[in-house]
Parts: structure tokens; C-alpha cells; sequence
């Protein structure tokens, strides 16, 4: 009995992993796409502050505040 037991509580532990895994890869994703898409904005409103369009233009396409934009 003490056996099954223990096979019970090992495949319930290796459940549990599985389902924290797969909430950990969940939460990565929602929390690094929207911060690889502020890193890309940041980097293609660089691009066009050096080539020399307006604050308002780069705000416009960019959804970036005009406040960050001065500060890159």
C-alpha cells in the first residue's frame, strides 16, 4: 500500500512541475513580448530622431510618449 502511495505522490510532484512549467513559460511570454516590443520602439524612434523627423511624427508612429522621445 505504502508503495502506491509513494507512486501517487511522485506522479502528483511531477504534475505539479509540469503545470508550474508550463504557467512559468505562460507568464514569460505575456510579461517579454510587450518589453521586446517598448525596446523595439525605442530603438526604430532613435533611428528616426537621427534622421531627423519631427517628436510629433515619431510619438505618432511609434504610440512612444514625447517625453521618452526627448530623452533617447
Amino acid at each position: 500500500m505504502k508503495a502506491a502511495m509513494d507512486t501517487s505522490k511522485d506522479e502528483g510532484r511531477e504534475e505539479g512541475i509540469e503545470i508550474g512549467k508550463e504557467q512559468g513559460i505562460k507568464q514569460g511570454i505575456e510579461i517579454g513580448i510587450p518589453e521586446g516590443e517598448i525596446i523595439k520602439a525605442r530603438k526604430i524612434a532613435k533611428g528616426m530622431k537621427m534622421k531627423g523627423y519631427s517628436i510629433d511624427e515619431i510619438a505618432e508612429l511609434t504610440n512612444l510618449s514625447i517625453e521618452e522621445i526627448k530623452m533617447l
